[in-house]
């Protein structure tokens, strides 16, 4: 997992330096190394640290217009698992809305169908080898399905637990007051 918490901070560091002043970065990095989810995900060897990784790369391809690594990338954060895909449909929303390529729409998408095609190649691969196809049938179903309204409200009161549980609430606290700092600054 080592190479890839390197690259995750290196992909990280890149991005804060493109984006904040260089007297913020020191605290943009102390915010990815005392964040208690990534320390967590450090510790456990699963593909959320992978996803980040090849998120991260995309991502910075994307905005300095690295066509090619963008698409290896985006390959292989779709090969990762289904998050994985719901990433590559961000980048892809990002791109479309946000960020302007000097190309038009569609010279623009066509750098996201390599990483569509090759999670179909597996996919009809994986469904020949085992018969279904992205979710097990033997799984318990219960949380695909659309929940009723009390439901979901206990469901948004576990996410606000949980972000304050994990001190995600202080750390999003911290940023704000980084932010607000900073706007004053660029304001002076």
């Amino acid at each position: 997992m080592m190479p890839f918490l390197l690259g995750i901070g290196w992909e990280y560091y890149k991005l804060c330096r493109r984006l904040l002043p260089s007297n913020f970065i020191p605290y943009a990095l102390l915010l990815l190394v005392f964040q208690p989810t990534f320390i967590t995900q450090s510790i456990l060897i699963g593909y959320d640290l992978f996803m980040v990784y090849f998120f991260l790369l995309a991502f910075n391809a994307l905005i300095n217009q690295q066509k090619y690594l963008f698409t290896i990338a985006t390959i292989f954060l779709c090969l990762c698992n289904v998050r994985g895909v719901m990433l590559h449909i961000v980048l892809l929303l990002l791109c479309t809305f946000f960020i302007n390529w000097k190309r038009d729409t569609t010279v623009r998408t066509l750098y996201f169908l390599p990483a569509l095609i090759a999670l179909s190649l597996w996919a009809i691969y994986h469904q020949s080898q085992t018969g279904w196809f992205l979710f097990s049938p033997l799984r318990e179903n219960t949380h695909e399905s659309l929940l009723p309204a009390n439901m979901m409200l206990k469901q948004f009161s576990f996410i606000g637990w949980k972000l304050a549980d994990f001190g995600n609430l202080v750390m999003w606290l911290m940023a704000a007051l980084l932010w607000l700092v900073f706007r004053k600054q660029m304001m002076d």
